[in-house]
């Protein structure tokens, strides 16, 4: 009797995963793999223009080129891939993106384009020119000293806008002791050259004690 019932509930068991199981085969057959919307052959885009002696054709899920390789085809949004037959095992041979009637692949670290006939990639803007960065003409004015040589001024020139200055050396004036450089000669505005920048054409005067 207990062997009886130990048969019935092992059929039952078996029949109840089997019924799990085809259910669960039923709902993985796998991505859909109607590639038609992008079936067609795609020529090598080369300066602007197709050369249709290098071309790719997708047809459904598998792939040929001009030079005979073949293989199958995965597409996920507008990604894809091309996989070739290698001694039984799929391995990947190209990746990259399919939109628009453009399929741009990446084949042994190449970056190659291949296009529909009436197809083209986008064209990138062009980059604009960078504005012209503004320069002024800075003058020192000895102020009654003298720089090295004996003038009386330098100009550092080119000075972009915004700029903070590097001070000039050798200024010497005799019997006056140099203390900095000011917007004015009196030196009631001294320029401060951490912090201060050009905005004009300017002169900075010597200021001596």
């Amino acid at each position: 009797m207990k062997r009886k019932l130990l048969l019935v509930l092992l059929t039952v068991a078996m029949a109840i995963a089997c019924a799990f199981g085809f259910a669960g085969c039923g709902e993985n057959e796998g991505p859909d793999t109607d590639n038609s919307s992008v079936d067609g052959t795609y020529y090598l885009y080369e300066d602007g223009t197709l050369n249709k002696s290098q071309y790719i054709t997708l047809d459904g899920s598998s792939w040929t080129d001009d030079a005979g390789d073949s293989g199958t085809v995965e597409i996920s949004d507008s990604n894809i891939t091309l996989y070739v037959d290698q001694f039984g095992e799929e391995e990947e041979f190209a990746g990259g993106t399919l939109k628009d009637g453009v399929l741009s692949l990446n084949i042994l670290g190449a970056e190659v384009v291949y296009c529909k006939e009436g197809s083209a990639p986008s064209e990138e803007p062009p980059e604009e020119n960078p504005p012209a960065v503004q320069t002024y003409i800075v003058t020192y004015d000895a102020n009654g000293g003298v720089f090295t040589g004996g003038a009386s001024t330098f100009e550092q020139t080119d000075v972009a806008e915004n700029s903070t200055l590097t001070a000039p050396a050798s200024l010497t004036r005799t019997g006056w002791t140099f203390s900095g450089w000011a917007t004015d000669k009196s030196g009631s505005e001294m320029w401060n050259f951490a912090a201060d920048t050009v905005t004009d054409n300017i002169t900075l005067y010597a200021v001596w004690q």
